[in-house]
């Protein structure tokens, strides 16, 4: 007698079928978002655009400026998109290019105070967005999810 029951492989199947689903919604809520932060920082800036000043942030903490090759290591952006992006943010006055005080020849990239101040705001905006979309979580289960990104982020990224 068989069962009408899906075996494993179905289920799995199955499971996976949903999972890329929820994360294509994901990607597109999460742009979203990104777009209209991006928007409120300066209309012409966009969501990869955003991104890279975030970065900048992040790898900037003391404001001295970055490398651009360190961004590309960190974005994984090749080096004439990462130069496109550098000049377009650039041109909006949300960074600028310094002298390296270690290497006369380079230029590091460093937010301008405009630039700072916006992505700063834009963390702080995007954080009570946050909290409020999920307000009515429990606390387990905001932890049980930050865990299962933090893996399923590594599973995807290379050589981790």
């Amino acid at each position: 007698m068989t069962s009408d029951r899906p075996g494993p492989e179905t289920e799995r199947a199955a499971a996976m079928a949903d999972l890329e689903r929820e994360i294509s919604k994901f990607f597109r809520s999460a742009r979203s978002l990104s777009d209209r932060i991006a928007g409120r920082i300066h209309p012409d800036l966009d969501a990869p655009g955003y991104a890279l000043l975030a970065t900048i942030l992040d790898l900037d903490a003391d404001d001295q400026g970055v490398r651009a090759v360190d961004l590309a290591n960190r974005t994984r952006l090749h080096k004439s998109t990462l130069s496109r992006a550098i000049a377009d943010l650039e041109r909006l006055g949300l960074i600028a290019r310094v002298r390296d005080p270690h290497d006369a020849r380079a230029r590091l990239v460093t937010l301008t105070e405009r630039g700072r101040s916006a992505v700063e705001q834009s963390r702080v905006g995007r954080s009570e967005l946050m909290l409020n979309r999920l307000a009515e979580w429990d606390t387990n289960d905001l932890v049980q999810l930050a865990t299962l990104l933090q893996r399923f982020s590594r599973a995807l990224t290379p050589d981790a």
